[in-house]
């Protein structure tokens, strides 16, 4: 399939109805990831954190290059995980994690 002609909306959407397919074959994308796994991977992407009221979680949307943004709803359970495994690995316990200090 030849995709040099199509503009970056046409490959956006593109992208969109391949992953949409991708999600409804099988072998299906594994939940644990592998030791051998190949994946695509972002230095220090764009980011905005927003509350998910569904979840009582957040929404994380990161920025990837090749993809564009992609929002991952976060529960409640796992972003206390991620509060919980940030503050631990940065030794962040009773600091902002914003601060620079």
């Amino acid at each position: 399939m030849k995709i040099d002609h199509l503009s970056a909306k046409e490959i956006d959407k593109l992208i969109f109805r391949l992953a949409q397919r991708r999600s409804e074959i099988s072998p299906t994308v594994p939940m644990m990831l592998k030791a051998d796994t190949t994946i695509h991977s972002q230095e220090n992407p764009a980011m905005s954190i927003a509350p998910n009221h569904e979840s009582n979680g957040i929404h994380l949307v990161l920025s990837c290059g090749g993809l564009g943004w992609i929002d991952f709803g976060i529960s409640y359970t796992n972003s206390i995980a991620l509060r919980d495994w940030l503050i631990n690995r940065y030794g962040l316990e009773g600091k902002s994690i914003f601060s620079k200090s």
